[in-house]
C-alpha cells in the first residue's frame, strides 16, 4: 500500500531512491560509467572535428545526444571532463616498462619515443593550443601540464640516481622542458604546419636533449 510506505506498488529497495519525496530510478555504477564514456568520446570528436575553441558544453552534450545538464551530473565541470580526456589520452600512449628494464632506461626510452614520432592521437595537442580562448580549456591544460610534471619527475629522479640521466639538473624542469618540445612539435604536426617533418625536428631535438642522457638509448 503506497499510502503506508510512500512507495509505488512493486517498488524494489535497490532500484529506486527518494528525491524530494518522489521515487525515481537509482542510477547504476555501470550506467554512470557508460554516460561518462559517452561524454568523453563526444568531447574528443568535437575537438578533432571542430577544434578546441569549439568545445562548448552545448557542443559536447549535443554530440553525445544527451540533455543539457548531463555533463554536470557526471563531471564537476567542463574543465574536469577535458582534464580527464587529455590525461587518459596522454597516459594511454606511454610505453610500459619492459621486463628487466631499469626505471632509468625506461624514462630514457620514453624520451626517445616521444621525440621520434608524432603522438598517435592529436586531441591533446589540439587542446593545448595557445590560440584557444576558452578559459576552461586553458585551466584544464594547465592542470594537465602539472600532472605530467608530477607523473614523470619521480622517474627522472631515479634515472639520475642510476646514472642514466645526467645528475645536477632540476628533474621537474627536465620533464617540463621535454614536454614543451613534445607539445610544440605535436601541435604543428596536428595542424599540418611543420615546414620540415616531425622526424627531422625530433632528430635535432634528441641531439640537443642528448646532453641530459648519460647513457644514450639506441
Amino acid at each position: 500500500d503506497p499510502g503506508l510506505t510512500g512507495r509505488p506498488p512493486g517498488h524494489r529497495k535497490t532500484s529506486t531512491c527518494s528525491v524530494w519525496g518522489a521515487w525515481v530510478p537509482r542510477v547504476s555504477a555501470e550506467h554512470k560509467a557508460e554516460v561518462r564514456r559517452r561524454l568523453l568520446d563526444a568531447a574528443r570528436r568535437v575537438v578533432l572535428r571542430d577544434g578546441a575553441a569549439q568545445v562548448t558544453t552545448r557542443a559536447i552534450v549535443e554530440e553525445a545526444n544527451l540533455s543539457a545538464g548531463a555533463l554536470y551530473t557526471y563531471f564537476a565541470s567542463k574543465e574536469a571532463l577535458l582534464r580527464e580526456l587529455a590525461a587518459e589520452t596522454f597516459e594511454a600512449n606511454v610505453l610500459p616498462r619492459e621486463a628487466g628494464e631499469t626505471p632509468g632506461a625506461h624514462i630514457a626510452r620514453l624520451i626517445v619515443a616521444a621525440l621520434s614520432e608524432p603522438h598517435p592521437d592529436p586531441v591533446v595537442a589540439l587542446l593545448r593550443s595557445r590560440s584557444t580562448p576558452d578559459r576552461a580549456v586553458q585551466d584544464a591544460m594547465a592542470e594537465l601540464n602539472a600532472w605530467i610534471v608530477e607523473r614523470f619527475t619521480p622517474l627522472v629522479e631515479v634515472a639520475q640516481e642510476e646514472g642514466t640521466l645526467a645528475p645536477g639538473h632540476d628533474p621537474a624542469a627536465m620533464v617540463e622542458l621535454i614536454d614543451l618540445i613534445f607539445d610544440g612539435i605535436n601541435l604543428r604536426a596536428a595542424n599540418g604546419t611543420l615546414v620540415t617533418s616531425f622526424e627531422r625536428v625530433g632528430e635535432v631535438a634528441l641531439a640537443l636533449v642528448g646532453a641530459l642522457v648519460a647513457e644514450r638509448v639506441p
